[in-house]
């Protein structure tokens, strides 16, 4: 192993450690967050992302195909039978949606 790439190497480590660090520190255990963790995430408000949600869920329970997919990009950990859900974001594959362009967001 040449000592540059032993540099390179010795440079990542220290910058998932970092990111590690940061991701320990907002909270985050995993990939599935709460709609206003996902909002800081995102650069979006936490009204947006419910907005989202409603309307996906709204084509979803209508039969109609939505722009998001339950268990995907959103789900909801409410116990079984609870009126409210407790919506969750992957934050990950909304963040890729929502990088799509409009016309590919169907």
């Amino acid at each position: 192993m040449t000592a540059t790439l032993k540099q390179d190497i010795e440079r990542l480590r220290a910058s998932v450690d970092y990111l590690e660090a940061v991701v320990k520190a907002w909270g985050i255990t995993g990939v599935w967050v709460s709609i206003n963790q996902a909002a800081s995430l995102l650069g979006v408000s936490p009204p947006q992302l419910r907005g989202y949600i409603e309307r996906a869920e709204e084509a979803r329970l209508s039969g109609k195909k939505p722009k998001l997919a339950y268990g995907t990009h959103y789900r909801n950990i409410a116990a079984y039978g609870c009126k409210k859900p407790t919506w969750q974001v992957n934050f990950l594959e909304l963040q890729k949606w929502m990088n799509l362009p409009p016309e590919l967001k169907k």
